[in-house]
């Protein structure tokens, strides 16, 4: 489960002006707020894999994530309508006991 998106080139990282609102059924929804005349921003934040990440509505690009930190960030950019809808998923962390088959298969589903 990611903590939280961070805002990495503004004073007020997580304010509600930034990231409007978040919802986590599994996979994290996010909707990015941008001030008028703004065109990216990075976010950032733990995540116990590499995410996949995809918009909505918006953009995504240079999606990284560093092994030894688990840390990940993203740049994100707005629609029109100055927001951007984004999803995040995980690949589920492996168990002796579980079927990878099927783990892989709800992943992608997730997508």
């Amino acid at each position: 489960m990611i903590e939280c998106a961070l805002s990495q080139t503004k004073f007020v990282t997580r304010g509600k002006k930034r990231i409007a609102s978040v919802a986590d059924n599994g996979q994290l929804r996010a909707i990015v707020a941008f001030a008028a005349g703004e065109t990216k921003v990075t976010l950032s934040s733990y995540a116990p894999s590499s995410p996949k990440a995809q918009t909505v509505t918006g953009a995504v690009s240079n999606v990284t994530f560093d092994a030894a930190t688990h840390l990940f960030t993203l740049d994100v950019s707005p629609d029109k309508s100055g927001t951007a809808a984004v999803v995040w998923a995980w690949q589920p962390a492996r168990s002796r006991k579980s079927d990878s088959s099927l783990s892989q298969r709800t992943f992608e589903s997730l997508l």
